[in-house]
Formats: C-alpha cells, structure tokens, sequence
C-alpha cells in the first residue's frame, strides 16, 4: 500500500514505521502538496491533497531518512549563525 505524508517533523520517523510493516511511504515537501488542494487549508483538505499528490507519479518526493543520518545532520548543524 502507497502511504502519503506531507514532510513535517515527525514524518521520517513514521515513514520508517510504514516502511517496516511492508508499506510503501512516500514523505512531500508541503511546496508540491498546496497546489492539489483546492479549498482553504484544514485537515480535511490537505488530507485530500496529499492523497491527490501521491498517486501524481511526477511529484517530487523527500528520501526517507535514518536515525543515524538525523543523529549526523543534528551533530553538524550549526547552534548560533
């Protein structure tokens, strides 16, 4: 089953969690899900616009991402700029 999330913080970690339970998870930047929604912005909508975005096969998805390669970036990111 193809699982569509829109990227937000927890999405690499239950993208993981799909992924183990023999899922297909597909994570979209919020940039490629907002023009498939054709109302205002609730959770009905993008709800329906991930939906819509996911079974687009020219929508652009975000590489799910290890706990390991979070740790790292965490690790190397700059406290102060």
């Amino acid at each position: 089953m193809r699982i569509g999330l829109e990227a937000c913080s927890g999405a690499h970690y239950l993208a993981r969690e799909f992924i183990k339970l023999g899922h297909d998870a597909h994570i979209m930047a919020a940039k490629y899900v907002s023009p498939y929604r054709t109302k205002g912005k609730n959770n009905l909508n993008d709800a329906m616009a991930i939906c819509e975005a996911v079974q687009c096969p020219n929508t652009r998805c975000v590489l799910v991402s290890s706990r390991m390669k979070i740790s790292c970036n965490q690790l190397f990111t700059p406290l102060f700029e």
